[in-house]
């Protein structure tokens, strides 16, 4: 039997893991109807997902009406978490942190959620986040932070030197 794409992101999103997934099928051909826009207009757009290395949390980051947001959540829990007008949400090397870029509001930036904590980094103007070790290097247009995730140690903010025109 193969579980059409929808049905197996419902799984994964709402309860898969060690549950049964649930598959609705239509009993007969009076029971189907087609499709109208106002049907995809409730669906979200997968942009793109990440997996702890151990395989136990999920995020995804799910657009509609151009609107972007991170899920999580463990795969065998079905309580999710969501953070909207966030995207590229992205795990730490060791699956300790979630990281994300909050794109509106007070708090524009980079992301750093501790997972087992209550605890986030925030690098206001930061667009990016790469992991190297223990350390989490937040990028801007024409800086750097540097944070070691296990001190919370943050390093000044250094910045790139501007090129003039040739």
């Amino acid at each position: 039997m193969v579980i059409p794409l929808l049905a197996a992101l419902q799984f994964a999103l709402m309860g898969g893991g060690e549950s049964t997934p649930t598959v609705f099928v239509k009993k007969n051909q009076e029971d189907k109807r087609q499709f109208t826009p106002a049907d995809y207009a409730t669906w979200d757009e997968v942009i793109t997902s990440d997996l702890t290395p151990d395989g136990k949390v999920f995020a995804v980051e799910l657009k509609r009406d151009g609107l972007s947001r991170v899920e999580w959540r463990e795969t065998t829990a079905s309580q999710k978490y969501t953070i909207d007008e966030a995207q590229e949400p992205r795990f730490s090397t060791d699956g300790k942190w979630l990281t994300y870029v909050k794109v509106s509001g007070k708090t524009k930036g980079a992301v750093a959620k501790n997972l087992q904590e209550a605890e986030a980094i925030t690098v206001t103007g930061a667009e990016s986040i790469k992991f190297v070790g223990s350390d989490a290097f937040f990028e801007g247009d024409n800086f750097f932070t540097k944070v070691n995730l296990g001190t919370r140690k943050q390093q000044e903010r250094l910045l790139f030197p501007t090129l003039g025109h040739c």
